[in-house]
């Protein structure tokens, strides 16, 4: 059954709300009583969606997720119709690089090492769509590690030579290249699976 779509909109407005205000500060800094002022949303309502502000946040990154799924379905079906896993590694990483340098803005300066609970928290959920990726792919490769070994390099051994590659100024379409040259090259040369 679908939200009636006032509670959409309500919802809607809860998070562009937050993200206005995380163009403006740091998650920390944040309150429920702000992010209700700035949405013109009674805190009554507010309360009634969401338990608090990391439910509201949680939420963002669950509709960003939803969106690299998609991205990535969308590439498999374009451009790996044989389901390719050299392909299909690279249609990941594809989705999971637009989403972190394109689509969430405030992360543009983040790593997950810096014990935040906006840095966690992405982390965490884009740590477990990875993750259900390599298993996926596990079905045609033969790892020489375990899956949660392989998702937590890609997630964030790739994230910091992203995060690098920001910090010496490089576009982000050499990022994304320069990033997608090192994952083939890792899986052409059976660093991390025997094809």
């Amino acid at each position: 059954m679908s939200e009636d779509k006032r509670i959409l909109k309500t919802k809607k407005n809860l998070k562009n709300t937050l993200l206005e205000l995380l163009d403006e500060k740091s998650f920390e800094q944040i309150t429920v009583k702000e992010i209700c002022e700035r949405s013109a949303t009674s805190r009554i309502t507010f309360y009634t969606h969401f338990a608090d502000k990391y439910e509201l946040l949680d939420s963002i990154f669950q509709e960003y997720l939803a969106s690299a799924r998609n991205q990535y379905a969308e590439l498999q079906k374009k451009n790996n119709p044989d389901s390719d896993p050299v392909k299909s590694f690279c249609n990941l990483l594809e989705s999971v690089l637009d989403l972190c340098l394109c689509t969430i803005p405030f992360l543009n300066n983040t790593f997950p090492s810096d014990g935040s609970y906006i840095n966690t928290s992405f982390y965490h959920y884009l740590y477990k769509y990875v993750e259900h990726r390599v298993e996926r792919e596990g079905r045609f490769l033969t790892y020489k590690f375990s899956v949660s070994r392989i998702s937590s390099f890609i997630t964030y051994g790739f994230w910091g030579f992203v995060t690098k590659c920001k910090e010496e100024s490089a576009p982000i379409e050499e990022i994304k290249k320069q990033t997608k040259e090192l994952l083939i090259s890792l899986l052409e040369n059976n660093v991390i699976a025997d094809n």
